[in-house]
């Protein structure tokens, strides 16, 4: 038997504001792939049949339903809270959905 891949549901604002970014084309390749996987991976979609239509690998869905799981308790808490407004919680959804932080080398110019 196969890992069941997590489940969770998008509140209205996050699915209206998901949806807004899905429609811009000036959005870049990368989150806009990654906002497909979790409206999908909320309307129940397989994360196999969403790598075959991405064309990308089953484990980075795995990866972006895993995360988006993780954060889903802090973003909640961000929509329904009044004072969050909607650019607000557009920028917190972007920030979830993009790269993590890198280690590598330092970088071998200063600023000057």
């Amino acid at each position: 038997m196969g890992r069941h891949a997590p489940t969770f549901e998008l509140l209205p604002r996050q699915r209206a504001i998901l949806e807004r970014l899905n429609r811009q084309r000036t959005v870049e390749r990368r989150l806009a792939e990654r906002v497909q996987v979790v409206l999908w991976s909320a309307a129940g979609k397989p994360s196999v049949e969403q790598a075959a239509a991405l064309g990308v690998d089953p484990q980075r869905i795995l990866r972006w339903r895993h995360r988006w799981r993780d954060e889903s308790a802090r973003l909640t808490d961000a929509e329904r809270c009044e004072e969050t407004t909607d650019e607000k919680l557009a920028a917190l959804l972007v920030d979830v959905l993009s790269d993590e932080d890198r280690s590598g080398a330092p970088g071998k110019f200063s600023a000057e």
